[in-house]
């Protein structure tokens, strides 16, 4: 990486985070109000429980800063783009890709009827994501059992 473009994210950087300390700061320090008064009912608060007027602006600067963060994982490979080294974070993240498409298409879509939720709140897309989610998780915790067993296998041979 060249010295110019280095100094340069550098102060990005630090204007991030200077972004995210007056976030903090707001967060932490800054007005908030009784659940009460805006009727928000939040299971868990108690009617004397403060609420910060900023948590909504700053969980969209968390949701943007992680979306930097994804974007700047995939497209700073790609500048600085070398096969040799990057083949196997490709063949990685296509194993990735693989295992979300056998998850979507294992996962189901049908509405059923679940106690204590409103039916109009569970759409087939909504169980579709959430089977998708789940079997993403089930599939990933057998591949990585599998790899340890592999793994100790392979060690008990050598």
């Amino acid at each position: 990486m060249t010295d110019k473009l280095s100094n340069i994210l550098r102060f990005v950087l630090y204007g991030l985070m200077a972004i995210s300390v007056v976030f903090a700061f707001l967060l932490y320090f800054g007005p908030s109000v009784l659940p009460k008064d805006y009727d928000i009912d939040i299971i868990g608060l108690g009617e004397d429980t403060n609420i910060p007027i900023h948590i909504g602006t700053a969980l969209t600067w968390t949701y943007v800063l992680i979306v930097l963060a994804a974007i700047s994982a995939v497209i700073f490979p790609l500048v600085f783009f070398n096969f040799k080294k990057a083949k196997g974070t490709l063949i990685g993240l296509a194993g990735l890709v693989v295992v979300l498409l056998i998850a979507y298409l294992f996962s189901g879509s049908e509405v059923f009827g679940i106690t204590g939720i409103e039916p109009e709140k569970i759409t087939p897309g909504l169980i579709k994501t959430v089977g998708t989610g789940l079997n993403m998780m089930y599939l990933m915790m057998g591949l990585a059992f599998l790899s340890i067993i592999y793994v100790e296998i392979a060690k008990m041979f050598k």
